[in-house]
């Protein structure tokens, strides 16, 4: 009996044994995994390539929406976010920079959709490409004097972005920097600005205003293309180019005014389909590429500037609502398609024009036209295909004048004779009569002959 007893109890104290054993083992484990939790930072770290500073790649063991970045890490401190170091993470709400921090990777925060706020520490000298891209809630931004230039994409498609803040020190933007921005409203580059990079605010819908200062030297391609709000622009003295297509579709855009300017160059298509654009005054000093104003069909008054020398391909095409032009004296050609579709236009050209690109009046109804020079300019002048009312009006217009009449009196006589003797001493003007292709002594001769009649 006695061995049948403790042949029964035994296996209790071991059982019991064994189930202190087995609790100790999960405590012991706990504690541990506690302990190794508590060892893991909240972020991921490492040095710099010179081992002067602490660089932040990633998430640790950090959970939270609120990220503000230390000053330092195991006595380092920390100057740099890695590329991508933070990508899509759509937890993070609000992002504090130390007054360490130098540079911020590319595409860092690129699709952190749930940012809102956002603190940039003065100091901070680099921003890099696409490092907010995409960032939707984020709706305020005042960048540091220290960041001297914003790199490409840095806050493209920042969709809910309204206002940002630009302080003296900036001096560029990269390209596409606030593109996709559409609820951002006003923009005012700072004293020193100099270049404004390609697709700059490229479809920012709802820029209103803009405000260039002196200093700047460049605006990029496309910089405003599609700004449909934007209703007005003073572009500055300092100002040396302007991209194609720059404030091209910006269709609110109804005034457009040039500082005096030593000299721009407008690329192809910079106010192109401008249809709120209205009137137009160019100073001297500005040379335009092909296709300025195309298609701005509200434009009914231009001034040129008066050292124009040609007019380029496409400048007012389809600027159906322009009505009068005066081409400066001066002016040597008039480029293909330049006028196309203009509609009815009363037009004045100058003397000094020889050469009229093809189409360059097609489909214009003329009904008034001025030439200021002579029989003997209108000879010596181009008229290429398709534009038969215009080479029409000529014809009419010198019809039975004579050819010998050089100098647009109505009659051949010796003032003639002066007019080409003073085109021989380098006056400019036309004077080839007898057709060998110099004006030389011989015309001379030619003329008093004519005037003799021996001729």
């Amino acid at each position: 009996m006695k061995n049948t007893k403790i042949a029964k109890t035994v296996p209790l104290y071991v059982g019991v044994a064994i189930a202190c054993i087995l609790l100790c083992g999960v405590v012991l484990f706990t504690a541990g995994a506690l302990a190794d939790q508590e060892s893991v930072p909240a972020l991921a770290y490492g040095q710099t390539s010179d081992g002067s500073g602490v660089v932040v790649y990633g998430i640790g063991s950090f959970k939270g929406d609120v990220l503000s970045i230390p000053e330092s890490y195991e006595g380092l401190p920390v100057v740099a976010i890695a590329s991508r170091a933070f990508i899509g993470n759509t937890t993070l709400q609000s992002v504090y920079l130390p007054e360490t921090m130098e540079s911020v990777g590319e595409e860092a925060f690129k699709n952190c959709t749930a940012l809102f706020d956002l603190s940039l520490n003065e100091g901070l000298k680099k921003i890099g490409n696409g490092a907010f891209e995409n960032c939707t809630a984020l709706s305020f931004l005042m960048l540091p004097t220290s960041l001297q230039e914003l790199s490409d994409r840095a806050f493209k498609g920042c969709s809910g972005l309204m206002e940002v803040y630009l302080f003296e020190g900036t001096s560029a933007l990269g390209e596409e920097c606030f593109a996709g921005c559409t609820l951002l409203q006003s923009i005012a580059l700072p004293v020193g600005f100099e270049r404004l990079g390609d697709n700059a605010f490229r479809g920012c819908t709802g820029l209103l205003f803009v405000s260039l200062n002196e200093g700047l030297l460049e605006i990029g391609a496309s910089a405003f293309y599609g700004c449909s709000s934007l209703a007005g622009v003073q572009l500055p003295s300092s100002l040396k180019r302007v991209g194609d297509s720059a404030f091209a579709l910006c269709t609110s855009l109804s005034s457009v005014t040039f500082s005096k300017i030593s000299s721009v160059t407008l690329g192809e298509w910079v106010f192109g389909s401008c249809e709120s654009l209205t009137e137009l005054a160019l100073p001297e000093g500005v040379v335009m590429g092909d296709y300025c104003f195309i298609d701005c069909t509200a434009l009914e008054s231009v001034s040129l500037p008066a050292d124009l020398e040609k007019l380029p391909n496409g400048t007012f095409e389809g600027c159906a609502a322009l009505k009068s032009v005066t081409l400066p004296e001066g002016l040597l050609g008039v480029g293909d398609f330049a006028f196309y579709g203009c509609g009815e236009l009363t037009l004045s050209l100058p003397a000094t024009l020889n050469k009229v690109g093809g189409s360059a009046f097609d489909g214009c109804d003329i009904p008034e036209l001025t030439y200021r020079g002579s029989v003997y300019n209108y000879r010596a002048m181009t008229v290429c295909s398709q534009n038969e009312v215009l080479a029409s009006l000529l014809e009419k217009l010198f019809e039975g004048v004579l050819a010998e009449d050089l100098d647009g009196d109505g009659s051949a006589t010796i003032s003639d004779v002066t007019f080409l003797l003073n085109l021989l001493a380098g006056q400019e003007g036309e004077g080839d009569l007898n057709g060998d292709g110099r004006i030389t002594i011989s015309d001379v001769t030619y003329l008093l002959n004519y005037l003799s009649g021996r001729k």
